[in-house]
């Protein structure tokens, strides 16, 4: 599971290890900036109008298959 916090008009998504996060779309289907800060540390851009309420970014990643069997926890 990602952690997200707000800093300087960025998201910082910390991502597992092996995880990269490879794009970042708006709702409305406008793409924003994604920046490798640190080994599964990723800034994205924050818009600079942001609605009064919630909104949602939607992120793509990549996982690496390392071909291991690995367990992990339902994604709920």
């Amino acid at each position: 599971m990602a952690s997200v916090v707000v800093y300087s008009g960025h998201l910082t998504v910390k991502t597992p290890e092996g995880t990269k996060v490879t794009g970042a779309t708006l709702v409305g289907g406008k793409g924003t900036a994604v920046r490798e800060t640190a080994r599964d540390e990723y800034n994205v851009d924050v818009p600079e109008n942001t609605p009064d309420g919630p909104f949602v970014i939607k992120l793509t990643i990549e996982e690496a298959s390392d071909g291991a069997d690995r367990y992990r926890d339902a994604l709920t």
